[in-house]
Parts: structure tokens; C-alpha cells; sequence
């Protein structure tokens, strides 16, 4: 059976699950976010963005298929696709609150083809919803490079020659995001085995090309 979505008050408190709301972007201030399922299935890419300024997620419950470095299923906590500390979360354990600075924070879920779990749940609360996108400013055209001075020489004629050597260089840089691997760490509690992977240059973007944490076949 499919259910149905649940109705987002706008800047109040919400119940949210993945399996409904995917793709979509909330404004709220508190409220509750669950992976949506009773046994979550293979081959899910879930993504749902929260628009609340400085918020602190605590998790209620977690269980989610362990592997190194968390490469067969996951969640993360991402700010502008930039994926925050602790990293990619995997296991048992309940994971630590997590605080985000912002206005917004996105809940990323990823797994595999094989081997499934319970899933989670976390609610968050916010210092207040997030401030009204204001009209960006218009586009101020990049002015013209003023023309090179023309140098004259006297020729053996008499008269003059004129040469101009005017060159445009118009370069332009990007900021690259680079990964040195990611490691993973795990730890056996009495509730069971949790993992992360570090965040450190990571986005979601760049999630499913990287080796260590890409779907990968056969697990568990």
C-alpha cells in the first residue's frame, strides 16, 4: 500500500518520511524524519531538504546495513551537497546529535542491491525557519578592456609605421573538490556495530562514482 503523503504546515512542526517526500525541500522548525519504510528496500537514493536555520538533528532510532567505510547502504547529513561530520553513517548504534549551521540541511539515503534493515528515525529542531531567498541582484556586465596604446616609429622613409600588439587573456578559476579516500571506522556497542566515513572533501555529489562508497553487489 502507498502512503500518503503527510501535510507540511509551512514553518511549523512536521512528520516527514523519505519514502514520500523525496526530492522535496520543507521549511520547519522541528519535527520528525523516518526512512519511511518498516524493512527499507534495495536500491533506494532517497533525498529530502529541511530550509531551518542552525538545527540539531538527534537520532531516535538507527539501523542500517553495516560495511567499511559504510560502501553498501548510508545516510548522511549534507549542507549545500557538502556532506558533514561524522560522514556517511552505517550500523546499529545510534549515531551523536549532529548540529548544523545554516538554513538548511539535506538527510541523504543510499542503498544497495542486497541485505536490509530497519532503517531510521531523527528528530530535529531549528533556531527558526529559514530566512525568505531574497531577489538577486542584477547582473553588471564585465566592462571591456581599454584598447593597448598604438606605439609609433620612425622608418627609414621618413614617415611612420604604427604596431599594436593587443592581447586579451581572460582566465578563470574553479575551486575542485578533491577526495583523499574516505576511511571508515567502526565500534561494537551493546547495541549493536556502528560505522562512519569521514566527510572531509565530500559531496553527495560525487557519491556514486567513489569507490569506497559506491553500491556495491553482494553484501552482507
Amino acid at each position: 500500500e502507498t502512503p500518503q503523503p503527510t501535510p507540511v504546515p509551512m514553518g511549523g512542526e512536521v512528520e516527514l518520511d523519505m519514502r514520500t517526500h523525496d526530492g522535496d525541500t520543507v521549511t520547519a522548525v522541528a519535527g520528525t524524519i523516518t526512512d519511511g519504510y518498516t524493512t527499507y528496500l534495495n536500491g533506494l537514493d532517497h533525498r529530502l531538504t529541511v530550509r531551518g536555520t542552525d538545527c540539531v538533528l538527534v537520532w531516535k532510532t538507527f539501523n542500517v546495513e553495516y560495511g567499511s567505510a559504510c560502501r553498501y547502504d548510508w545516510v548522511a547529513i549534507a549542507v549545500d551537497d557538502d556532506v558533514v561530520e561524522p560522514g556517511y553513517l552505517c550500523g546499529s548504534s545510534l549515531p551523536e546529535p549532529i548540529e548544523v549551521q545554516g538554513d538548511s540541511f539535506t538527510v541523504a539515503f543510499h542503498t544497495d542491491s542486497s541485505s536490509t534493515r530497519t532503517g531510521f528515525e531523527l528528530e530535529f529542531v531549528c533556531k527558526g525557519p529559514a530566512p525568505t531567498t531574497p531577489t538577486p541582484p542584477p547582473t553588471t556586465a564585465v566592462p571591456a578592456l581599454p584598447p593597448t596604446p598604438v606605439q609609433t616609429t620612425a622608418s627609414s622613409s621618413g614617415g611612420t609605421s604604427a604596431s599594436a600588439a593587443r592581447t586579451t587573456s581572460i582566465t578563470s578559476t574553479s575551486s575542485t573538490r578533491s577526495s583523499s579516500g574516505i576511511s571508515g571506522t567502526s565500534t561494537t556497542s551493546g547495541t549493536g556495530t556502528a560505522g562512519t566515513s569521514s566527510a572531509s572533501s565530500t559531496s553527495l555529489a560525487n557519491a556514486a562514482s567513489n569507490p569506497s562508497i559506491r553500491a556495491t553487489s553482494g553484501a552482507g
